[in-house]
Formats: C-alpha cells, sequence, structure tokens
C-alpha cells in the first residue's frame, strides 16, 4: 500500500508535463527541419532560374553586375518575407516564371535564409 498518495499523484503529473513538453519540442525540431527543407528546395529553384541573371549561390558571380545577388537582397534593410513575397507575386523586370506559391515560398525562404 502506498504512504503517502499524494506522491503518486505527483509523479502522473510529472509524466504528463514530460509528455507535452517532449512533444513540443519535437514539433519545433520537425518545423525546423521542414523550414530548412524548403529553402533548400529554394535554393534548387533559385539555381536553375535565376541563376542566368543573379548570383545566387557564394563566390557566384552574376551574369550582370547590375542585378543584385541574392545574398544582397537579404540584406537589404527593408527587405523582409512579406515585401519578398509581394514583390515575387507581382510582375516585375524578371522573365515569367509562373511559379507556384509552395515555389514563391521556396525561393523566399532560401533568399531570408543568406540574411546575415
Amino acid at each position: 500500500m502506498d504512504r503517502n498518495p499524494g506522491s503518486n499523484m505527483k509523479s502522473k503529473f510529472g509524466n504528463a508535463v514530460s509528455a507535452v513538453l517532449l512533444t513540443a519540442l519535437l514539433s519545433l525540431v520537425i518545423a525546423g527541419q521542414a523550414a530548412s527543407a524548403d529553402a533548400v528546395s529554394g535554393k534548387k529553384l533559385a539555381i536553375r532560374l535565376c541563376s542566368k541573371c543573379h548570383s545566387v549561390e557564394d563566390n557566384k558571380t552574376a551574369s550582370d553586375s547590375a542585378v543584385p545577388s541574392f545574398e544582397d537582397i537579404a540584406n537589404w534593410s527593408n527587405s523582409d518575407r512579406q515585401k519578398l513575397l509581394a514583390f515575387l507575386d507581382k510582375p516585375h523586370p524578371m522573365p515569367d516564371m509562373d511559379l507556384t506559391p509552395a515555389e514563391v515560398q521556396d525561393l523566399v525562404d532560401y533568399i531570408i535564409s543568406l540574411k546575415n
């Protein structure tokens, strides 16, 4: 027989709290992996579609020096996720690439990942 019935309750509560914290931690890890996977997809997309004009990787020179590198774009003082999403959603001087919303998100994730 348990001499201290409250200790069993504390143990169950502690286990429940531990389970919730573990679940939250795993969710954060999975979300971080998903975000980096989007940036990886965005980099592949940038190399395929944007590298003819932009420098999209470190140590790569753009074919047109008047065109900003993706790292420069990421580090502009007014550059943030919402502005990049809006920019890529509107017609602009770049060729029409018919990007899906998911591809635009991936491309923006990659550009943002270059921010210093």
